[in-house]
């Protein structure tokens, strides 16, 4: 079997006229979006496997789990269109990563206390 290669270049759309500056930030924020709903994933999962009918667990799966579905909604918005992200949408995102933070600081705790 014969293998050929040949460079290619990547053209942005044409018709896209958002500055590339914005197009970056549109992906920096995505990217967060799905780094957090990957830890709040390993972290549910993490819970299950525990198998606890603690309270905290629960109440702390269910914070994850719906902050989970506030980053997938996030990530809808910021892939909508090839635009600059809204101020509201920046906003969301931000409390968004600082839920994040708060709530594996408590996983840390309870997973702390478990050992």
């Amino acid at each position: 079997q014969e293998v050929s290669s040949r460079p290619f270049e990547v053209r942005m759309d044409p018709r896209v006229k958002t500055p590339q500056s914005d197009l970056q930030q549109q992906f920096d924020l995505s990217l967060a979006c799905m780094d957090g709903m990957a830890l709040t994933y390993q972290s549910i999962e993490a819970i299950h496997a525990m198998k606890s009918t603690d309270p905290k667990l629960k109440t702390l799966e269910a914070d994850l789990t719906n902050l989970h579905g506030d980053m997938a909604h996030l990530l809808d918005v910021f892939q909508s269109a090839d635009a600059k992200p809204t101020d509201q949408a920046v906003t969301s995102e931000r409390q968004a990563q600082q839920r994040l933070a708060t709530l594996l600081n408590q996983w840390a705790e309870i997973k702390n206390a478990a050992h």
